[in-house]
Formats: structure tokens, sequence, C-alpha cells
């Protein structure tokens, strides 16, 4: 039988512990630090008990198509800053534009990031996922014409 009367108010103030699984899912020893990064980054970014054990894999496979996604770019940034051939100029000096190369990297960039999307989808992460049409936007300001 429980005790009778109102509660104390020091009772009611009191704050149970979190259990021990409502933690953030610390990333995996094999990610590099840049995955690692790109890990914390996600999972504070959500609630926190957004990812599950059985999603963590899945964030991990995120974090590595992130962190590949970005080499990637700076090899196209590379190959654009590569000073190449103008009218007038010997192509064979050197300054040729690889386009083969620059093709080849857009293609894998291209599926990086599909797959990267995919994976955010999967794990609920996108924008589109978390919006709630329910909540209005900021301040809306009455447009001049109405």
């Amino acid at each position: 039988m429980g005790a009778r009367g109102r509660t104390p108010a020091a009772e009611l103030s009191v704050v149970a512990d979190l259990p021990d699984n409502r933690r953030r899912p610390k990333a995996p020893d094999d990610l590099s630090q840049e995955q690692k990064k790109v890990w914390k980054k996600t999972a504070e970014a959500m609630p926190i008990d957004w990812f599950r054990p059985e999603t963590q894999d899945t964030l991990e496979q995120y974090c590595r198509h992130v962190t590949q996604g970005r080499i990637l770019d700076k090899m196209i940034s590379e190959v654009l800053a590569r000073p190449h051939a103008v009218d007038g100029e010997d192509p064979i000096a050197g300054t040729h534009f690889d386009l083969k190369e620059y093709s080849e990297l857009l293609k894998l960039h291209k599926g990086e990031s599909a797959q990267t999307n995919a994976i955010a989808r999967s794990l609920r992460i996108t924008l589109q996922s978390t919006y709630d049409k329910t909540k209005k936007k900021g301040d809306q300001k009455q447009r001049a014409w109405e």
C-alpha cells in the first residue's frame, strides 16, 4: 500500500537518472578521425534515442560515404585547378585538360552522392524526413500586396 496524502514538493523535484541506454551512440573504433566527426555531428543533430543499435551499422556506412564524397570533391577540384590548354597553347606541354579523368571522377561522385542520400533517407535524417508540416515556419510576414 502506498503512502497517504500529498507527495512532498522535494520528492517531486528529484529527477530520476536516465537509464544507460539513453546515451548517444559512440563511434566505432575502426572509423577514421574525419568519419568519427561526421558520426558525432550526425548523432548530435538528432534526438538522443534516434540511432538504436540496429541502425548503427547503417550510420557507420553513412559516415564512410560522406567522407568518400569529400575526397572525390577534392580530387575534382584538383583536376579543375590544373592549368589547361587554351587556344594557341601547346596541349602536349603538360597543360592538357584530361576530360576522361574529370568525367570518371564526376561519375564516381554522382554515385557516392546517390548512395549517401539513400542511406540518409533510410536513417530518416534528411530534412524531408524530419519535417513537421503541423509546425509553422518562422515569423511569417504579410506580403505588401495582401
